[in-house]
């Protein structure tokens, strides 16, 4: 699975629009901006389809799963194809080798939800973290992802750089000179 997915879910007071480019995407954000309530959502659409009252408009065809606890992610991993899966940072087996080994071979994206944004057992991209932002429009909250870190880093200017882990000065550049020409 590669490229970018687009995924718009919709239930009867928020919508989510989300963007995926990366197969891993990490969501943080903190208490109460919609991170649980979002994969709530998608949960009952998964398990009730239309009679959740949930409806989900993808860009392509691509199927939806969420991975609990109970989820028995080995089977599901195996046979997930052209998958996106949606897990919450508290699930367990998110930190085995076993599952990051065998997800980093199968052909879906994951979509981890986190409240810190350090999640580090799996390799993604810092381009590749978001937060989701709610914006009122009458009685329905329309939630989007936003990029939390620029992907562009501009060049410094800088000669030196401290560190904090390690007890010296790190010269990267030539120094200019604040003398006068002579």
């Amino acid at each position: 699975m590669k490229g970018r997915f687009s995924l718009e879910i919709e239930s009867r007071k928020v919508i989510y629009r989300l963007n995926l480019e990366r197969k891993v995407t990490v969501i943080k954000g903190k208490s109460g901006t919609g991170k649980t309530s979002m994969i709530r959502v998608l949960s009952d659409y998964a398990e009730l389809g239309k009679d959740s009252g949930v409806h989900v408009s993808k860009s392509s065809d691509y199927q939806i799963k969420i991975f609990e606890n109970r989820t028995d992610w080995h089977q599901e991993l195996e046979h997930a194809h052209n998958s996106i899966i949606f897990v919450d940072e508290d699930v367990r087996y998110l930190y085995e080798k076993k599952f990051q080994s065998l997800f980093q071979t199968a052909d879906c994206y994951i979509v981890i939800i986190s409240r810190s944004g350090m999640f580090q057992q799996l390799p993604y991209a810092v381009s590749s973290v978001y937060e989701l932002r709610t914006q009122k429009n009458g009685k329905i909250s329309v939630v989007q992802m936003y990029r939390i870190y620029q992907e562009k880093i501009e060049e410094s200017k800088t000669s030196y750089a401290i560190t904090e882990d390690n007890p010296f000065i790190l010269h990267t550049a030539p120094a200019e000179s604040s003398a006068p020409a002579q």
